[in-house]
């Protein structure tokens, strides 16, 4: 208990518990009442904290989702890119082809005869 220390006018000194303004028993169930509605409030506070953590969790997926969902191509238009890239690869294999078919004709780099350069110096 708290008790506090008091001295009298004739020097003696007790503990006196202090005064009470209300009944143990009424002191008590205001004190349960305001337990179980701390209890109740926090209990309702992770109730809702839980549900828009999960509704923010589907919104993200959700929109996700969607996203992927809008962004898929048609098979006119895979059809189309695919044709597009093929395209591109033979154009490039014909490039090199031709890049291979000079090379073959100069292979050496040097002059041939019918350079005028060698033409104005035979040996």
């Amino acid at each position: 208990m708290n008790s506090s220390l008091y001295k009298t006018a004739f020097g003696i000194i007790y503990y006196m518990d202090p005064p009470k303004l209300i009944e143990t028993g009424v002191y008590n169930h205001i004190r349960n009442t305001l337990h179980n509605c701390r209890e109740h409030r926090s209990n309702t506070f992770y109730v809702v904290l839980n549900m828009s953590i999960f509704l923010v969790f589907i919104l993200i997926f959700g929109t996700a989702l969607y996203i992927c969902y809008s962004q898929k191509k048609s098979p006119y238009e895979t059809q189309q890119k695919l044709m597009k890239d093929q395209e591109y690869v033979l154009s490039k294999i014909r490039f090199y082809q031709g890049q291979v078919r000079s090379n073959e004709i100069m292979i050496s780099g040097l002059p041939g005869l019918d350079d005028p350069v060698s033409k104005a110096y035979p040996f």
